[in-house]
């Protein structure tokens, strides 16, 4: 396939942070003593200026946002495939900001950081998708090195690809993605293929979902269930699948659609954290999402608009028991 321009990583946080600002990007916001918590509150970088942040009025599920003067927030946001965070203090709040030559809207003034540091997806909130009213299955697709371009595929060699052990297809639970027990061979997955085996492992720079959007015209190479989701990842169990094949950084390309919609949601993410299940492996992934890619964008926002209907339901069925 033909060679892709990569896209130039910020070199430092702050770096990110400008580059964030001038793209009006999205933020998620909250008390350091709450994150994880509870649902964070949601903005976006209107316009960067020097020694401050303005940002959209503040907006979380189910209530408005009131923040005194000097309260701290912890904030996290995306920049080309990573995820950052910084501690700001309140300076104002409902400042008007001209955006255009007619439009004015309510924003709020931030200090601008001294230090922005990389970001956990885990220590964000994660809304549990146990409370939808039917499972969300997830199909999962591994990349094959040859849909890498030159660049990334020199990249690969720089680094040292990790390949699992090569041993024959009917002797072995790779072909199903699966680690057979007592010598037994187990009976296949329906409508899976099998686990290519020169697979990428590792972080490729400038990797997006517009160059492996062919793998989704054949089957997946594994199933699952979205188990959670926060603004920037989500949390699947994967059936059948060795979870110590699974490395920290590996890209994955998943499909699942949303209960109350038709249209399937495609991502592609890089695995953050594994962790074994009885019957296969618990992943937790970053989204890579191509700011210029509409249709990844769009995927975001629909992730995002049903995470938010959960919820608003749980905070509905908790004030109903109170």
């Amino acid at each position: 396939m033909a060679d892709q321009p990569e896209r130039a990583k910020p070199k430092s946080g702050m770096e990110a942070l400008e580059l964030a600002a001038l793209r009006n990007a999205p933020l998620s916001v909250g008390r350091p003593e709450s994150i994880g918590k509870e649902p964070m509150a949601r903005a976006r970088f209107l316009v960067p200026k020097d020694g401050v942040l303005v940002l959209e009025n503040l907006q979380v599920p189910g209530r408005s946002v009131d923040l005194a003067v000097d309260t701290v927030l912890e904030a996290y946001f995306q920049a080309n495939g990573d995820l950052y965070t910084f501690r700001t203090r309140v300076l104002e709040m409902d400042t008007p900001v001209q955006l255009n030559d007619t439009l004015v809207v309510k924003g709020m003034k931030v200090a601008a950081p001294k230090s922005v540091e990389k970001g956990n997806r885990r220590r964000i909130y994660r809304q549990s998708f146990a409370v939808a009213e039917s499972p969300v299955d997830a199909e999962v697709w591994a990349v094959p090195e040859h849909l890498l371009t030159t660049e990334q595929m020199a990249a690969l060699i720089r680094e040292g690809s990790e390949r699992p052990e090569t041993r024959p297809e009917d002797e072995s639970g790779e072909r199903w993605g699966f680690e057979p027990e007592s010598g037994e061979v187990p009976k296949p997955v329906a409508n899976v293929a099998p686990t290519p085996r020169n697979i990428v492992r590792t972080a490729i720079p400038g990797l997006t979902l517009a160059q492996l959007r062919s793998l989704m015209d054949g089957m997946p190479n594994w199933r699952g269930e979205i188990a959670d989701a926060s603004e920037f990842g989500i949390g699947l169990s994967v059936l059948r699948v060795v979870y110590s094949r699974l490395k920290i950084f590996q890209p994955l390309v998943v499909r699942f659609t949303l209960p109350d919609s038709s249209r399937p949601l495609e991502f592609l993410m890089e695995v953050r954290r594994v962790q074994a299940l009885k019957n296969g492996a618990r992943l937790g992934g970053l989204f890579i999402i191509d700011a210029s890619q509409g249709r990844e964008v769009q995927a975001a926002r629909e992730l995002a608009r049903f995470s938010l209907q959960l919820q608003r339901a749980k905070a509905a069925r908790v004030r109903g028991a109170v």
